[in-house]
Formats: structure tokens, C-alpha cells, sequence
């Protein structure tokens, strides 16, 4: 078994190396590498040749602007790659020993998990992004491997955050599927102090994103371990609140 790796990447070619020398390294298996930059220059080029990684421009920029969110970007990634399962991650993370190899094994134990949520650490190994959905109990795929076959792909709308935890959601609730998290840690995540990370986190975008996330999933419940839709008076009283707040807005 060996799986295709989506890297989206944007000026941060040092972490990138770093990325892609411990996946050649670590891995198990000869997995392929698909990195995906708006921008093909000759320093990343060299990079991608020298661990036999695909460089494809993703077309997420035009005039210097952003034309495609991070989860575009992970689609056309998926579109391309030519293995069964498929991993994404950020260009700042690094895999440990034998990570694809206990992804994989995942798989092999249920044909009805088609999200592996790999199980991560962060700088001086604090535990990092082990997110679980407070509501559902269900892992957040920040870094997972997806089964292609079950044609489950990232929802565009969301423009960079909440979407690895919708894709979670939808596998379950839409797909019927399981989302199963590796009892192993997969990846060093963010192996340097992020001075953008502060930022990216107060963006504007982050509660745009955040508010049709939980917009989408709030009409859900756990019960008895399993999620379903509230009952009808419930709905209907949320979305009567929903519309009074509207009206008082407005005036």
C-alpha cells in the first residue's frame, strides 16, 4: 500500500525542504508527492526534483491575489493524485517514523472508515490539533488520509478554516462513513514558531467561517451515539430565533 501526499505551499520554501525530507525519510512506503504553488519558480523546482515530489501550479493566485481557498486547492490536489488514499498537509509539518504505514493500517481494519485522522504533536511535543468536535465527538481531519474511492471531497466555500472540521462532519452524517483517528502520532505540526499564525487566526475570515460551519451542523444532536437531526419543534424554534434576531438587526 503507499498513498498520495497533497503539500499546498506559498513562499516557504525552507519549510517545505524540511516537509519533504521527512516524509522521504520516515515513510514506509514510496508514496507520491504532489506540492501545489501558484507560482512554479526555479528554487522550488529544485526542491521538488530533488525528493521526486510533482510540482503543479494550483492557479490560486491571479494578479497576485487569492482566487481559490486552501480547500480548492486540496481538491485539485486530490483530482490528481493516483493512489487510492490520499494525505494532506501543510508545508510546515513534519512525519515521524513509519506515520503512513499505521495510516494505512487503519483501512485494513474497517471498509467503512474512509477519514484516518492522524494523530499529531506540536512544538516541545505540546499535543496540537488532536481537535474533537465538542458536539459530535468526532476528530477533526486537520491532517487525515482520505479514500478517494468514496468520492468525499473538502466543501470550497469555506475560505481556510473550519473546513477539515466539515469534512468530518459530512463523511459521517453524509456519507455514512467512519472517521478514525490513529492511536499513534503522525506529525509534527508547526516544527517552527509561526509569526503569521496570531494573524491568520484573528482573521475576519476565521468567524465567517466558523458561523456556517456551526450554522450547517447546529440542527444536529448526539444521541446515544449517534448523530441526528433535532426534532422538528427544536428547528423550528432556532430558526424562529434566527429570524427574530434578523428583524431586531435590521432595525
Amino acid at each position: 500500500m503507499k498513498m498520495s501526499i497533497i503539500i499546498p505551499t506559498y513562499n516557504r520554501n525552507d519549510d517545505l525542504n524540511e516537509c519533504l525530507k521527512s516524509i522521504r525519510e520516515k515513510s514506509r512506503y514510496d508514496n507520491e508527492i504532489i506540492v501545489l504553488n501558484p507560482f512554479c519558480d526555479e528554487s522550488l523546482k529544485n526542491i521538488c526534483d530533488e525528493y521526486s515530489a510533482k510540482l503543479v501550479n494550483d492557479g490560486s493566485r491571479k494578479n497576485g491575489k487569492r482566487v481559490k481557498s486552501l480547500w480548492a486547492i486540496i481538491n485539485t490536489g486530490i483530482e490528481l493524485a493516483e493512489n487510492r488514499y490520499v494525505c494532506w498537509l501543510n508545508d510546515d509539518c513534519l512525519v515521524l517514523k513509519d506515520w503512513d504505514f499505521y495510516a494505512l493500517e487503519c483501512f485494513k481494519k474497517d471498509k467503512d472508515i474512509a477519514l484516518v485522522v492522524l494523530k499529531t504533536k506540536g512544538i516541545g511535543n505540546r499535543v496540537e490539533f488532536e481537535v474533537m468536535n465538542l458536539s459530535f465527538n468526532i476528530p477533526c481531519a486537520n491532517y487525515a488520509v482520505l479514500d478517494k474511492l468514496q468520492e468525499i471531497r473538502f466543501d470550497e466555500s469555506y475560505s481556510w478554516f473550519q473546513g477539515d472540521a466539515d469534512i468530518s462532519m459530512r463523511t459521517v452524517v453524509k456519507y455514512h462513513k467512519k472517521v478514525f483517528p490513529t492511536e499513534e502520532k503522525c506529525i509534527i505540526h508547526n516544527h517552527k514558531i509561526d509569526d503569521n499564525r496570531q494573524q491568520n487566526e484573528s482573521d475576519k475570515r476565521a468567524d465567517l467561517d466558523r458561523e456556517k460551519y456551526f450554522k450547517r451542523w447546529s440542527i444536529y444532536k448526539l444521541s446515544q451515539g449517534k448523530i441526528v437531526k433535532k426534532s422538528i419543534l427544536v428547528r423550528s424554534y432556532l430558526l424562529m430565533r434566527k429570524l427574530l434576531r434578523l428583524i431586531l438587526k435590521r432595525d
